[in-house]
């Protein structure tokens, strides 16, 4: 069975990562579903060769026997046929890029699957891996001009993210992590992989117009435990910080209206325990009160007032803040960031040509 794949193969046509993206294809991953919830190219299709379970098997044979890991692969192929024709048969897009870990025999074999049924059909090569290497050199060399980028920064409820959405040219690295970057950011959200991160900030990214005000919400290089890629992070820290304002009352509805759909008390309190250094023994005991006693407003504005403004008001020193703008209404916030930005650049477009005229 091994060698018939290997002469097949000779007819599969491979294609670069770089070159599949230029083109309209459907990228299907053949992986097994846990290895595509780790990560996968963003959009593409999981149609597994094999599940978890089968993958597993067949790795502990290989360690064993070469011959009986293909043996067994290939029995599981022929009772898994009938699933996999049905799945391939609902692609539209006639033109597939098919991927497995290291661009090998699983998608080799599901090629060949693809060609007999009529598709015009590439093999990714090098696989996940290879995508993967992509992914990391282009996040490592990434060029950004950083007079180009804007950070939205303010305490905790202002609406920086609410903003961020709002605006065009803007990167929501919160909404790309599944993740408030905060102590109670993961309530209500299942937090993205590193990798899964990285693969949706990579697309994100490439959609950006480097050359306009490009906006982005002030973070911490950790999002929960995922980092933000060291170059883009310091593109951030180099750019102009906007700083948003709003009343202690405008934070704490539009924090309650975020998070209290999803505030199980014995879960915030297991929060509330791991941040109990910062908060104090006494702090501590009093939040545990008024969220016993279903005080959520009260509770709101005491950890805004002594946990969140504390940490904002250490992240923001040294920070290049031009202008601060009070948001008690989105669409007016939005016009003066815009204003804001456009001024700046129509600025630094009129010094690049002063000097270009200089001889600088």
């Amino acid at each position: 069975m091994y060698d018939s794949i290997e002469k097949m193969s000779e007819f599969i046509e491979n294609i670069s990562f770089e070159r599949a993206l230029k083109g309209k294809f459907q990228f299907v991953d053949v992986r097994t579903p846990e290895e595509f919830a780790l990560d996968h190219i963003p959009h593409s299709i999981n149609i597994s060769l094999f599940d978890n379970n089968e993958r597993k098997e067949i790795g502990l044979l290989y360690k064993h026997s070469r011959e009986e890991a293909f043996k067994r692969g290939y029995q599981r192929y022929i009772r898994n046929l009938g699933r996999l024709v049905r799945s391939i048969r609902t692609i539209k897009n006639n033109n597939v890029v098919v991927y497995c870990w290291r661009g090998g025999l699983r998608s080799a074999s599901m090629t060949i699957l693809f060609k007999l049924l009529g598709y015009n059909v590439f093999r990714l090569k090098g696989g996940y891996k290879a995508y993967r290497e992509y992914i990391r050199n282009f996040l490592a060399n990434l060029h950004l001009n950083p007079k180009n980028i804007y950070v939205l920064t303010g305490l905790t409820g202002v609406g920086k993210t609410e903003l961020i959405k709002r605006l065009p040219n803007a990167l929501d690295l919160e909404g790309l992590a599944k993740h408030r970057s905060s102590a109670f950011g993961a309530l209500g959200l299942r937090p993205r992989t590193q990798k899964m991160f990285e693969s949706l900030l990579y697309f994100e990214l490439m959609k950006l117009n480097p050359n306009k005000p490009i906006f982005v919400e002030h973070e911490s290089r950790k999002i929960g435990d995922l980092f933000i890629p060291e170059r883009f992070f310091g593109y951030m820290q180099k750019g102009k910080f906007i700083e948003i304002i709003c009343d202690i009352s405008c934070r704490v509805r539009r924090t309650m209206k975020e998070y209290l759909p999803f505030a199980k008390e014995e879960l915030i309190k297991s929060i509330l325990l791991s941040i109990k250094k910062k908060l104090g023994r006494i702090k501590l005991a009093d939040l545990i009160e008024l969220l016993e006693n279903k005080n959520y407003k009260e509770f709101t504005s005491e950890i805004l007032i002594n946990y969140y403004d504390p940490l904002y008001k250490y992240s923001i020193k040294d920070k290049n803040i031009i202008a601060r703008i009070r948001n008690h209404n989105i669409n007016h916030a939005k016009k003066e960031i815009l204003k804001i930005s456009n001024v700046y650049l129509r600025l630094w477009n009129l010094t690049k040509n002063l000097r270009v005229c200089l001889g600088l």
